[in-house]
């Protein structure tokens, strides 16, 4: 997905991994009920998948885990713009329901690809736990990881529970954990490029999103279930767990926490860790989480300029760090 240089609508290309559907529910409509034109594509291949796009030039913006967007923004493929979802995610940790149990310690992990959030998350679970890293078998999406469960080339698989209710449901799977993340959960991310020259357009999807998130409510839960084939007591149960964000923020604490959990779990080398400035937009706000976005924030902008440090309109020239 290749933006195009902006016309009357602005076009940013927008990505979700496939665990995140339901999370990015309300991004898809925004993409469909605003004036603001971005191609739309979901990755079942997880974060990995989407981190190689936006090395690749082929994405422009990526909503990835938090965890992986850290690592990447480190190795400068990309930058992080704020958090999409300040909420943590809850990881199920699940195996085949046709075999006992394993033990969780010295298991074989499916994982959609070295790199990604069902890596990074099998080793920062594993390092909690005080238990050795695990093997790693890569099983690139979903079903893949259905195939290599039912035919024990792997034992245990992480991926978000709600996602996967209905393998567990279906008896198939059983869940056998689960892990919560200490950090918000996604991270909108951009190419060093689009977060350079593109701050508006970024904005106008950004804007469209929160506007469409803030309004999600019970009424919605029906739509959504139908949507993803998930039960609508399942959806409720969810909402009640989500803190939208409006993508613009991300707090250097956040960041410091998922550096020094990815360097622990021996992913990044303390050495290779770049300090905020370097991973974050220039226009991202180092602000806590979950407060109240004020109502004269305005994402959107009125001309398709570039933002540059400074400006009073987005965002305050106080608001942003450089520590």
């Amino acid at each position: 997905c290749v933006v195009e240089p902006p016309r009357r609508r602005r076009e940013v290309a927008s990505v979700a991994p496939a665990r995140a559907r339901v999370f990015a529910y309300r991004r898809r409509l925004a993409a469909e009920r605003r004036d603001v034109d971005f191609a739309w594509e979901e990755c079942p291949g997880g974060s990995g998948e989407m981190a190689a796009g936006l090395r690749e030039g082929r994405l422009d913006c990526a909503i990835l885990l938090t965890e992986a967007a850290t690592l990447f923004a480190h190795k400068g493929e990309l930058r992080v713009v704020g958090s999409y979802v300040d909420s943590p995610l809850t990881w199920g940790v699940h195996a085949s329901a046709a075999r006992p149990a394993p033990d969780r310690d010295g298991a074989r992990y499916a994982v959609s690809r070295m790199g990604s959030g069902s890596h990074l998350m099998a080793l920062v679970d594993a390092r909690a736990r005080g238990a050795p890293p695990p093997a790693f078998v890569v099983v690139g999406t979903l079903d893949g990881a259905k195939d290599a469960l039912a035919k024990d080339e792997a034992d245990l698989f992480m991926w978000e529970k709600f996602t996967t209710k209905p393998i567990v449901d279906a008896g198939e799977w059983v869940r056998v954990a689960e892990v919560p993340t200490p950090w918000p959960c996604f991270a909108v991310c951009v190419t060093p490029k689009v977060a350079k020259n593109r701050a508006n357009d970024v904005a106008a999807v950004l804007a469209a999103v929160h506007d469409e998130s803030s309004q999600i409510g019970q009424e919605q839960v029906d739509e959504i279930a139908h949507a993803y084939g998930q039960q609508p007591a399942d959806v409720a149960e969810w909402l009640k767990t989500v803190t939208w964000g409006p993508g613009i923020r991300m707090p250097k604490a956040v960041l410091e926490a998922t550096t020094a959990a990815l360097v622990d779990a021996e992913v990044l080398d303390a050495t290779a860790a770049r300090p905020y400035h370097e991973v974050v937009c220039d226009f991202t706000r180092d602000e806590a989480l979950g407060a109240a976005f004020p109502d004269d924030a305005d994402l959107e902008l009125e001309d398709h300029g570039e933002v540059r440090e400074g400006d009073a309109r987005w965002p305050p020239p106080g608001n942003i760090s450089r520590d």
